[in-house]
């Protein structure tokens, strides 16, 4: 519903010359009935009714129980910020409008409402007090760009050194975005070794943690439908006599790798191993020759965001 439709209101109770308009002279102001409805930890409805006459309404609802309350204009011009609702409504629309809050770290919440008649005539605004208790966000996977930090580094080769990482332990940035309500997906250049892919990651409700198997997004943006785990030689360039893999957790690095979330839904640590190894194709097989870098280990690699 738009703020146009509700200028025009406003409007029709201005004159233009100099005899006074009296569209509203002793009308009874319009009012809307609020109450609090059904009510979680996460999350809390309200239930507006307005009264006859009223022909369109407004609610703001902010955190906090001392919130200075807007006017009537500017609740029904939406001219109202730092709210974590706001809506304007129209009789047309429904006699009664019951909306859906989700609850932030507040317990407190408070909702200011107003109607307005055909001719202009604002109600006043009146406030609706909400308090439950342990009211807390709905949990969900935080999206946006996280650090890796791996621990494990190029320490492990053959009796010749191995292959020397130079960029062993250095931090990544990872972007997670979210697919679905279950899937998840993870881009970076995957610890600095110049090979960028998109993992995909089940989400799982009940322990918060991220599963990925291994199965990648290709380049037309659908999923490949198998693992790369451990099987897939990568090289930078064509004819390349070094590789890379990928490997997950279990004893041949072909399960998933697991990213456990804390309680506000940020990734916190890897829990079950992924890691990329080199491999050297100088004697015309491919070989393993060292680990490039790890996390999951229960060492000190980290995530940050």
């Amino acid at each position: 519903m738009g703020v146009l439709c509700i200028s025009a209101l406003f409007a029709t109770g201005c004159s233009d010359d100099s005899n006074p308009n009296t569209a509203n002279k002793g009308k009874t102001k319009p009012t809307v009935a609020a109450e609090v409805g059904d009510t979680t930890k996460t999350d809390f409805h309200i239930v507006m009714t307005p009264a006859k006459g009223t022909v369109y309404y407004g609610c703001v609802v902010y955190e906090g129980s001392s919130n200075s309350a807007p006017t009537a204009l500017d609740i029904m011009t939406d001219n109202t910020s730092g709210s974590i609702y706001k809506n304007l409504f129209a009789i047309a629309d429904s006699s009664k409008a019951v909306f859906k809050i989700d609850c932030t770290k507040s317990e407190h919440y408070q909702a200011f409402y107003v109607g307005i008649n055909a001719d202009g005539l604002l109600g006043d605004v009146k406030t609706l007090d909400i308090y439950i208790e342990g009211a807390h966000p709905a949990f969900t996977p935080q999206v946006g760009t996280y650090a890796f930090t791996p621990s494990a580094t190029s320490t492990y080769g053959d009796d010749s050194g191995g292959y020397s990482n130079p960029k062993a332990g250095q931090s990544f940035d990872v972007v997670m975005t979210k697919h679905s309500t279950t899937e998840y997906y993870l881009q970076a250049n995957w610890f600095n070794s110049d090979i960028i892919k998109t993992f995909i990651g089940k989400y799982d409700s009940a322990t918060k943690t991220l599963s990925f198997s291994g199965d990648y997004l290709t380049s037309s943006g659908s999923a490949n439908g198998s693992s790369m785990f451990g099987r897939t030689v990568w090289l930078l360039s064509s004819g390349a006599s070094t590789g890379y893999v990928f490997y997950g957790a279990g004893s041949t690095g072909k399960d998933p790798f697991v990213i456990q979330m804390d309680a506000d839904g940020y990734l916190k640590t890897v829990t079950a191993p992924f890691e990329i190894d080199v491999y050297s194709n100088a004697s015309g097989s491919w070989s393993w020759v060292s680990l490039w870098d790890a996390m999951g280990y229960g060492t000190s690699d980290t995530i940050t965001h």
